[in-house]
């Protein structure tokens, strides 16, 4: 089995992929830089990877799925798993690939937010799986996003993301994660009940 790394840079066209995803991020103008691409994109497309030795599913597909998955949110924040397969559709059609490894990924990248509240096709799975996998393993991340543009509000909004992961990762999913989202929701409430209390205590002595 080829090296995860290996195949990014010795495929072609995940090579070809790659290069166009840091160029876009790398640009000024986008939404997302190449932080989001080495926390989460290159994070994500290995956990898809892994994910995809695992349940015997087409592992070319899934890296190239994953590494696309977001790849809409350079220039859009609305709807950009719809409109990240369309883009995903033009450029495998520029790659020459075959019309139904075009819409195994596609579709992957479409429903990526759905998970098994939708779907049950193992490619799209295990794009969704890695995509809320990534999300906690790099939660650091994200969670100082939130809190320098919600800071007040950063904790609802985490929990509320990590509940949504919750439902819709698939049971072998979950497992690999769960005990993180136990600890990391534990770990907001009490800092959300600390300003609760810092409020109070506040207007008390105000």
């Amino acid at each position: 089995m080829i090296n995860f790394y290996k195949l990014l840079h010795n495929d072609k066209d995940i090579k070809y992929i790659v290069d166009l995803i840091i160029s876009t991020v790398s640009d000024k103008k986008s939404f997302i830089g190449i932080d989001f691409y080495e926390n989460h994109i290159l994070v994500c497309t290995e956990i898809a990877y892994k994910l995809a030795i695992e349940r015997n599913a087409n592992i070319k597909n899934a890296v190239i799925a994953a590494l696309l998955h977001d790849y809409a949110m350079h220039d859009t924040k609305k709807d950009h798993e719809i409109i990240g397969g369309i883009y995903a559709r033009k450029i495998l059609n520029d790659l020459n690939f075959e019309k139904d490894d075009i819409n195994t990924i596609c579709q992957a990248i479409e429903h990526h937010r759905d998970g098994i509240l939708k779907y049950k096709d193992k490619n799209d799975l295990i794009i969704s799986d890695a995509d809320a996998i990534s999300y906690i393993i790099k939660f650091p991340f994200f969670e100082q996003y939130e809190r320098n543009i919600h800071p007040e509000t950063a904790d609802d909004i985490l929990m509320n993301k990590i509940d949504k992961i919750c439902d819709i990762i698939t049971p072998g999913g979950l497992d690999l994660i769960k005990k993180d989202c136990e600890r990391i929701k534990g770990r907001l409430e009490e800092n959300k009940n600390e300003k609760s209390r810092s409020k109070r205590l506040f207007r008390k002595n105000s």
